[in-house]
């Protein structure tokens, strides 16, 4: 192009109103955004969002929670096999409800934190709902598994002597702290360290849980089921605050780490 055609072009988008033009562009680009909009899909909900995961991600949580019940059942009746004498069953299971409760507990831990582990973090948290509805969805269809997974060890054990109370609470003390102590460590560590230290915090969270359980039997019935109600109770509410807080997380370096 010639240096006359260059002057002749600059002149002629120097005459050119910038602001119109613009305002015009814009306007055209939202008409085709609205014709866009109302002639695709609706936008996702979060009921939606649940339904979709339930082909995709539920089946995989409930088949592992179903290995991780098959092998809990497994040891209890190989215990229940080497020990006829019903002194012994009511010393072990309560034990072994608690560790029971704590490795219900303990099956999420793989489940939690995989966008992290296979760098994906960062694409979740660019979506519409962000890193809530994931999680929403792993904890919905998690707690599914995890009421299913306890009802068929107290109906398991429940037959061999203990009473509905002490296996009740042998079993959901230790599980909500664990439980609560996983979704602490999921908004406070990285994917590097989160697995090994919620391991580590469940096992003493088991332990500590049966040494109280077992101080507390010193206290009647009633007594006892008033108080870890509403020791559950808090576990929940604290559960809803780590779950809010994760949803509102406005620094995600540590998570990306």
């Amino acid at each position: 192009m010639h240096h006359r055609q260059w002057k002749n072009l600059f002149a002629i988008e120097k005459g050119t109103a910038y602001e119109p033009h613009m305002h015009n562009t814009l306007r055209l680009v939202q008409e085709q955004a609205g014709r866009l909009n109302s002639a695709g899909t609706p936008v996702l909900s979060i009921t939606g969002l649940v339904a979709k995961q339930v082909k995709f991600l539920a089946w995989k949580i409930w088949l592992t929670q179903g290995m991780v019940l098959a092998a809990l059942c497994a040891v209890f009746f190989c215990i229940h096999a080497n020990n006829t004498l019903e002194c012994v069953d009511l010393y072990i299971l309560p034990k072994f409800l608690c560790g029971c409760g704590t490795v219900v507990a303990m099956s999420a831990i793989p489940i939690l934190k995989r966008a992290s582990r296979y760098k994906m973090f960062e694409l979740e948290q660019s979506t519409h709902f962000a890193i809530g509805g994931s999680l929403l969805s792993q904890l919905l269809f998690i707690g599914i598994g995890d009421v299913c997974m306890l009802t068929v060890l107290a109906l398991a054990v429940g037959r061999f002597g203990l009473t509905i109370p002490v296996t009740t609470i042998t079993l959901i003390v230790p599980f909500m702290t664990a439980a609560t102590a996983c979704i602490m460590l999921w908004a406070r560590t990285t994917p590097s360290v989160f697995q090994t230290a919620s391991v580590m915090l469940c096992l003493l969270s088991s332990w500590l849980s049966y040494e109280v359980i077992d101080k507390s039997s010193l206290l009647q019935t009633p007594t006892r089921l008033c108080l870890w109600t509403g020791y559950a109770l808090i576990c929940i509410a604290v559960i809803c605050h780590e779950y809010h807080n994760i949803c509102s997380y406005k620094s995600v370096d540590q998570m990306l780490n």
